[in-house]
Parts: structure tokens; C-alpha cells; sequence
């Protein structure tokens, strides 16, 4: 084996003292992968460190010792009569590890066999096939001149109208339609402005409009009406039809660009699109078999049938040249017939001169089959373990069928056929991994057990798309995960509460900072598609106009940005459907038009001091009346992690105690506890929440979820306790069911 031409310097500088030790191999690993990884390799740089680290094993050298250059075995003269797994093939990583400490990486035993030839024994004879008759220097294409002869194709047609029915009211605002002229208030019949009627003339070909009236078949009197555009329209169609020219094709796709918009026109557009593609495909699929003929005939005329190599690669050229043909190609009799044939002429070729190469020349090709198939093996579990695709682990069957054939000699074997039921076993069952993890990642609820599978197998994947995509379905099975698919449970909710802050809530009173709150919010979560989808026209305008209200275009804060961006994503989408500028008669509206729409909203922050504001306003302490459902999509958000859990530090006493009531009378089961829950972290983080008028009952769970954490902060307990009292201090030990260890702390921290 020749040191790689990258590795040449490095190898003089380590073995002038003819001798290679433990550290020169990291050396030489460090040249050819200073990074460490995988794809910095070539092949031979591979090979060769591969090979280096075994013969330093073999020498018994571990950390310390040399060994010279001569002893080192960098020939192939036995095969390893089995499949290397993938791991085993040693990656830089693993040639790193083996530099430290070379017994750690495998080596795959030689078979033992009697009699290992010597070079000049294994050289392959020149022998002659005594059943292939083919003269010296003579190849073997003769008798295999096929032709093809495809029938034209079937080519759609348009419907041409025949009849022409008078001017109408219809038929005239049908052709101003078409032209974009302005609708008549007569039957009178329109006419085509000299400026539209030249274009169309002189893509005719003709000087002038009557001059194309009299080769379209319509009335000559120099105008350009409804009548001249049904006779011209019956025209190109009657040509399509009689068209089968790519030339003539392209010239009728002029004619049918400057007819305006019509129906009819664009059902003809859309025959010649389909009558151009199906002579395309005739003209590819007869063009490319006759290049597929020539090229099997050159194949077969190359291959030399006294020699093996040539006539394996004769064959392997001819499998790829069928393989790339398009289908339709493939389906011909003619292409099938002289593959077919070609295969046989080479197959019978192979086999007359298979009978005469000896025993060694067998071994030869084991040796090299073997070295492909590990190569295609760890490719293709490489492959499929990086992007998750089982078409990857299929393919790398079909190269080592394909592999195989290469070597008719021996892939009939029994070990070579041993060889390939490892091998696709080891791919079955990499199939079989990749099949069960894509299953887990689209299975919408995890047991435990599955998420414990997950993780195992996220150990065990490739740095790749697959390996990602496991550790983003694994992160969608947290806990807060499973409240932000809750969040996209509530959106009647949501579309309530955006109703109400609008300004239809109490007393149709606009809550501004609440429509900017609640905004940020949804689009945070990812939700202002699903949300705009399902509001009214009327209450995404006035949005807008709450969004953009006192905003200086050129001197915005971030917050200013973000209900910005959100309002753009919103005019958008109405204008799809309509032009709602007149709706909105807005004057930041021409501002609002120039920005640039956001791809998402990832990189935006909420503005938290709005969002209380906002909250504080559903919930509504200082009046009578409040936005409930507002107010509860709000506490949502900092329930699910979307808004910092400091924003109830910012509500007095009694607005928490309301929206706890809120949670409760319009939440769904348990989502009171949620929110009692989150009042704890909150308080368990420093945050000062005033719980003074929740009820006894509200105030030992915020006890209990303090309680309930892995590590308890017994200063904040300690606080909460002296607060609270004992009376909730005994409705917490009568009701909550604390366990020994809670009822200790709770003893610590009271008396009496």
C-alpha cells in the first residue's frame, strides 16, 4: 500500500529513525484530520491509518515501544472471510482513541488457508474461452444492430368553436373582460384600441387588423370586436390541433399570449402546454433508445472476451447504461430485447472463461468483492443513520447485488453468499431501527418506555437530520411541550379574548395594551396563522389600527417592531382575499404596506409592562364588567412559559384572586391548579406575588407547590408560611396529603 501523497511528508519526518511508534500515529492522525471528524478522511488516508494502527497492535505496541518500518505489513494477501460491521470500521474518532491506545480497535482475523500463493502465482493467466468463438481483437457486438421505430404519440386536442352566435350583451363584456377595457353600458359592439389591436395583428404576422380578419375567416372591416376575437381564437385553436412541430408549437404559444384573458384561451394555453410536453417526451424517448443502441453497441464491440476484467466491466457499464434511461425508454420492446440480449452475450462470455481461471485468481477476486461489500455496507447504514431515509438501506442492497455481479466468478460461493445474508441482515435490521424511530417520532403520546427508546436510540444516532429531528420530537414530548399543544386547544378562547380587547368587550371600551399582549402572544407560540384564519375581516382591521396607533414609522422600539411586523402579517392576509384598504382608512396604513414582512416571530421579545397592563385591564379591578377570556389567555401564557412568571408580581392582590376565579370558571379541568402552580414557582424564584386575598384553600396549594419541588427554598417557605397564617397552615396538613419528609418541614417552620 503507497502512503498517501497528503501523508508523505509527515510519514519521512516520523520514520527517519526507520522506526514508528504510538505518538508518530497520532501524528500522522492529526495531519489527515486535524479536526478529529469523519469526513476529513479520503479513502486511502483511511486505509492506511487503519491499517497502520492494526500492524502497531499486532507488535504488541500499546503507549510505549517502536516498531520498524520494515516489520510493518501493508499488503493484502489474505481476505477477511466476513462482513465488517460498521463500527468496526475505525472512524478518526476511534483512529484517535486507537493512538492512546491501539488494542482498543478490532481486528477482523484472516481466514486460514493452505498454500497462500506468492504475486507471481496469484497473476491471473491468460486464458482463452473455449466456447467463445470470437476472433482475436473482435469484440462481441456482432448481430445486435437493433433500430427503433416509435409510433407518434397520441397528442391532446382543444375544442375548437365552430359557431358564431352575434354580439350580445354577454359576448361583448366577455371580450372587453379579456382586454381589460372598461365595461360598456350598450349592446353596441365593442371595439379594441389601436394600441392592443397592433400587438395582436403583428404576432399574425399580418399588416394590419383586416388583413387578419381575412386569415382568421372573420368580417373585414378593419376593427378589432368580439366577432374578430372568436374567429382568431378558432383559428389558433384549429392550429394547435393540426400542430405536432416543437417549432410550430412555440410559435401558436405566442399567438395564445397576446389573447387576453379568457377562458377559452386558457384552456387552449393549457392543450399546447401538454401537446409540447408529449412531443418533447417522443422526441427524448426516441432520441435517447437510439443513443442506447449505439452505446450497447460500442460496449460490446470494447469488451474483450479473453479478458475477465473487461467483460465484468463490459457489464457493469451495461447495467448503468440501462439504469439510466427514463422509464419510458426502459418500456420499449426494443430497449428490453437488446438489453436482454447484450446481458446474455456478456453472461455466456463470463461463463466460457470462468471455467478456466484458477484457484488463486477466485481468492483475488474474494479478497476485492469483500473489500467493496464492507465499503457498501458501512456507506449505506452510514447514509440511512444520518438521515433516517430506509431508501438508503434498500439501495445499499441493490449495490451489493449489483457488487456481486461484478464478480460472477465467486458470488455463487457459499461464503460469498454467507457474506451477503450478513450483510443484508445488518441492513434489514438497520432498516428496522430507522423504521421504529421514525414510528416513535410521528406517534403523538410517549409512554415512559418510549421516551427512554428515544433517548437510547438519540445516544446511538449519527450527527445528522435524523439524529435532529429525534431531539426535537424528544423536546416536544416535555411537560412544556404538551401546554403549548394545550395553547393550540384554546384558540376559541383566544379569538374571544382578541374579540373583547378589539373593542367589543366592556363597554366596547378599547384595551390597547391588551390587543398588543394578546397579539405578541399568539405569535410567539406560533399561532397567528391558525388565529387569523378564524377572525372576522372587521376585528382583524381594527387590530391593525390598534397595532399601528402613535407609531413613528421611523423611530420604532422593539416592542414597536413586533406589533409592526404583526399587523403586516395581518394586512397581508386580508389582502389575499380582498382590498381592505378602504376598510381600514388608516394613516399609518402607507407606512405599514412599505414593511417587510416577518418570516416568524422567534426573535421578538413580548413587552411584558404592556402585557400586565393589558391583563390588568381584562381582569378589571378599578370597573364593573371584565375580558374573562381575555384575562385567562393571558394567565395561559405565563402558565405555559411564553411570559415571564415576574408579570404576577405585578398584580395586586385582588386581580390575582380574579383571575384565579377566571382560570377556574372559564379554564378547562385542573387549569386553576396549573396557575396555583406556577404562583409557587414564581414565588419560589424571588418573585414577590400578593396572595393575600386568595382563600385558605388557594394559599396552601401555593404552599404545597412549593413543597412539591425537588429542592425547597426554605427561606421563601419560611416567608409564605409567616404570611399565610395557621389556619391555611392547617388546612394544608389536613388536606394536601404531604408526605413525612413535607410534614417535617412544615414543623420547622410553625409552632404551636
Amino acid at each position: 500500500m503507497q502512503v498517501p501523497s497528503s501523508l508523505q511528508d509527515t510519514w519521512s519526518k516520523v520514520t527517519k529513525d526507520k522506526s514508528v511508534s504510538a505518538d508518530d500515529y497520532k501524528e500522522l492522525l492529526k495531519a489527515a484530520a486535524p479536526n478529529g471528524k469523519d469526513e476529513e478522511l479520503d479513502d486511502d488516508e483511511a486505509k492506511f491509518l487503519s491499517t497502520l494502527n492494526s500492524e502497531l497492535k499486532k507488535n504488541g505496541i500499546a503507549t510505549k515501544g517502536t516498531v520498524p518500518v520494515d516489520a510493518i505489513n501493508f499488503g493484502e494477501k489474505q481476505v477477511a472471510q466476513t462482513v465488517a460491521k460498521p463500527e468496526e470500521i475505525p472512524t478518526p474518532d476511534q483512529a484517535k482513541e486507537a493512538a492512546n491506545n491501539p488494542q482498543s480497535v478490532d481486528d477482523t482475523p484472516p481466514v486460514e488457508t493452505t498454500n497462500s500463493p506468492t504475486a507471481e502465482q496469484a497473476e491471473t493467466p491468460d486464458v482463452t474461452a473455449k466456447s467463445a468463438p470470437a476472433q482475436e481483437g473482435k469484440g462481441l457486438s456482432g448481430g445486435l444492430n437493433f433500430s427503433v421505430d416509435i409510433a407518434n404519440p397520441n397528442l391532446p386536442k382543444t375544442a375548437v368553436l365552430l359557431n358564431w352566435t352575434g354580439y350580445n350583451k354577454q359576448v361583448n363584456t366577455a371580450f372587453e373582460t379579456a382586454f381589460g377595457e372598461k365595461p360598456g353600458h350598450s349592446t353596441k359592439a365593442p371595439v379594441l384600441s389601436k394600441g392592443k389591436s397592433d400587438v395582436i395583428f403583428n404576432a399574425f404576422g399580418a399588416g394590419s387588423v383586416k388583413q387578419m380578419q381575412q386569415t382568421v375567416g372573420a368580417k373585414q372591416d378593419d376593427k378589432f370586436g368580439p366577432e374578430t376575437y372568436f374567429r382568431a381564437k378558432t383559428h389558433v385553436a384549429s392550429q394547435i390541433n393540426e400542430s405536432e412541430s416543437i417549432e410550430k408549437l412555440t410559435q401558436l404559444k405566442s399567438l395564445i399570449g397576446v389573447l387576453g384573458n379568457d377562458p377559452e384561451v386558457s384552456k387552449m394555453s393549457q392543450v399546447l402546454d401538454q401537446r409540447i410536453g408529449a412531443v418533447q417526451s417522443y422526441l427524448a424517448s426516441k432520441g435517447e433508445a437510439q443513443g442506447y443502441f449505439a452505446q450497447v453497441n460500442t460496449i460490446l464491440s470494447s469488451a474483450d472476451p479473453k479478458n475477465m476484467q473487461s467483460l465484468v466491466n463490459a457489464k457493469t457499464n451495461l447495467h448503468d447504461q440501462f439504469n439510466q434511461l427514463s422509464d419510458s425508454s426502459k418500456s420499449l420492446p426494443q430497449v428490453s430485447d437488446m438489453n436482454t440480449q447484450a446481458q446474455g452475450r456478456l453472461d455466456s462470455a463470463i461463463s466460457s472463461l470462468q471455467g478456466n481461471i484458477d484457484q488463486q485468481n477466485i481468492l483475488g477476486q474474494k479478497q476485492q468483492l469483500v473489500g467493496e461489500l464492507n465499503d457498501v455496507l458501512s456507506k449505506s447504514i452510514s447514509s440511512g443513520l444520518t438521515t433516517g431515509d430506509t431508501g438508503k438501506i434498500q439501495e445499499g442492497k441493490k449495490q451489493i447485488d449489483a457488487t456481486l455481479a461484478k464478480y460472477p466468478a465467486v458470488k455463487d460461493s457459499n461464503d460469498i453468499n454467507e457474506l451477503k445474508q450478513q450483510a443484508n441482515k445488518q441492513l434489514d435490521d438497520v432498516g428496522s431501527k430507522i423504521t421504529g424511530i421514525t414510528t416513535l417520532i410521528a406517534k403523538k403520546d410517549w409512554t415512559p418506555e418510549d421516551g427512554a427508546s428515544a433517548v437510547k436510540s438519540l445516544g446511538e444516532l449519527p450527527a445528522g437530520d435524523f439524529k435532529n429531528k429525534l431531539s426535537t420530537a424528544i423536546d416536544g414530548h416535555s411537560e412544556v411541550a404538551k401546554l403549548k399543544e394545550k395553547a393550540k386547544a384554546n384558540t376559541p378562547t383566544t379569538l374571544t379574548g382578541l374579540h373583547d380587547v378589539i373593542g367589543n368587550g366592556f363597554w366596547n371600551a378599547e384595551n390597547s395594551e391588551g390587543t398588543k399582549g394578546l397579539f405578541q402572544l399568539i405569535a410567539k407560540q406560533g399561532l397567528l396563522p391558525d388565529t387569523m384564519s378564524k377572525m372576522s375581516v372587521d376585528d382583524q382591521t381594527r387590530a391593525i389600527k390598534v397595532l399601528t396607533k402613535d407609531v413613528k414609522f421611523d423611530k420604532m422600539n422593539d416592542s414597536e417592531k413586533f406589533n409592526v411586523g404583526i399587523a403586516k402579517t395581518i394586512y397581508d392576509n386580508l389582502s389575499k382575499s380582498a382590498n381592505v384598504d378602504g376598510d381600514i382608512k388608516d394613516k399609518n396604513l402607507p407606512s405599514l404596506k412599505k414593511e417587510t414582512t416577518p418570516a416568524n416571530f422567534s426573535n421578538f421579545n413580548i413587552d411584558t409592562g404592556n402585557y400586565v397592563k393589558g391583563m390588568q385591564f381584562s381582569i378589571g379591578d378599578d370597573r364593573i364588567g371584565s375580558e374573562k377570556e381575555a384575562a385567562l389567555t393571558m394567565a395561559r401564557g405565563i402558565m405555559y412559559g411564553d411570559v415571564s412568571k415576574q408579570t404576577l408580581g405585578q398584580l395586586n392582590r385582588y386581580e390575582l384572586n380574579d383571575l384565579t376565579k377566571f382560570v377556574k370558571d372559564k379554564g378547562s379541568k385542573d387549569e386553576k391548579n396549573e396557575l396555583l402552580k406556577t404562583v409557587s414557582q414564581a414565588y419560589s424564584e424571588g418573585v414577590s406575588v400578593n396572595i393575600e386575598s386568595l382563600d385558605k384553600s388557594d394559599k396552601s396549594k401555593v404552599i404545597k407547590g412549593i413543597l412539591d419541588m425537588p429542592k425547597v427554598d426554605e427561606s421563601k417557605l419560611d416567608d409564605l408560611i409567616k404570611k399565610s397564617g395557621k389556619k391555611i397552615v392547617f388546612d394544608l396538613v389536613k388536606n394536601e396529603n404531604l408526605s413525612n419528609d413535607q410534614l417535617v418541614t412544615i414543623a420547622k417552620h410553625t409552632s404551636g
